[in-house]
């Protein structure tokens, strides 16, 4: 198996690793899947509900596990919890894996943390994965079907792939209505950057206008690092690609969920979908 390598997709890194470092503090206090209590019980029970198909498909004594793109640990402190889990952390910010040692400190729970790319990681894997967990990752990546396919290389027979947090392709009334919950987030959070984020914003426009590189101060790292935010996944064609790979889709959820309730009972009403939720099972050649 090999890496990834592509120009657009060591941007995309590089972008996330600049972003996470100057963000890393703040993204752990305010983002919605770290600290909305109703969508962390929900990926509790998803996780425990998978690690019980493995123990039921499964006979294993230990079962490995691959928090991929991992963090500040959403995924991984639930799992080194669970019992019969071998749990590997695996991110490239250093500075979310920072936050990440700093919540399992004194608690008595092993997690191996692995401080790399995710694409690096899985080329040079040196075991089979019963279950690899991305959290919130997919929209980060350039290329994120060629991650799932190593991904699924690195998986045991039997093993599970669950995907979370990721956004469709919005339409129709879902664009605008996304784009109000996140001004209004931007507004409550950080107010402090959104002048700042407005000049950006117009050196941007020039400088494209002009064809010209734009100056380090006129980059937004976090529009570059989260990467499909804005045109979404296609997750059908992504179902499809994996169902490839010989993977069966044993649940393919589509949600609606915004950050403020008002938005998201807008969503609702429009009937609007805005992510998706995967969990896909390698089955034996």
């Amino acid at each position: 198996m090999n890496k990834i390598e592509s120009e657009q997709y060591n941007k995309i890194c590089e972008a996330n690793l600049i972003f996470y470092k100057q963000t890393a503090d703040q993204y752990e206090s305010t983002e919605t899947c770290l600290v909305d209590k109703k969508v962390q019980a929900g990926l509790q029970k998803d996780l425990e509900n998978i690690v019980g198909f493995l123990r039921q498909n499964k006979t294993k004594d230990v079962y490995t596990v691959l928090d991929a793109c991992g963090g500040s640990g959403n995924v991984a402190t639930k799992l080194v919890r669970m019992k019969n889990l071998n749990v590997t952390l695996c991110d490239q910010s250093q500075e979310l894996i920072n936050i990440f040692l700093k919540k399992i400190a004194g608690q008595n729970v092993i997690c191996q943390v692995v401080n790399t790319e995710i694409s690096t990681h899985l080329s040079l894997a040196p075991q089979k994965y019963d279950l690899i967990v991305f959290s919130s990752a997919l929209h980060h990546l350039e290329n994120y079907e060629a991650v799932l396919k190593l991904a699924a290389d690195c998986l045991a027979d039997h093993g599970f792939i669950f995907t979370a947090f990721d956004p469709i392709q919005w339409k129709g009334p879902a664009r605008l209505i996304m784009r109000l919950d996140y001004l209004t987030f931007k507004l409550l959070h950080h107010s402090k950057d959104v002048i700042p984020a407005v000049r950006r914003k117009i050196g941007q426009c020039l400088t494209k206008f002009s064809k010209r590189l734009p100056a380090k101060d006129q980059v937004n790292w976090g529009e570059i690092a989260e990467y499909h935010v804005d045109k979404g996944i296609n997750d059908f064609e992504l179902v499809r690609a994996m169902e490839q790979k010989l993977l069966t889709t044993v649940w393919h959820r589509r949600e609606t969920k915004a950050r403020y309730f008002i938005f998201e009972l807008l969503l609702k009403c429009c009937g609007c979908k805005t992510n998706f939720t995967l969990l896909l099972q390698k089955k034996p050649c």
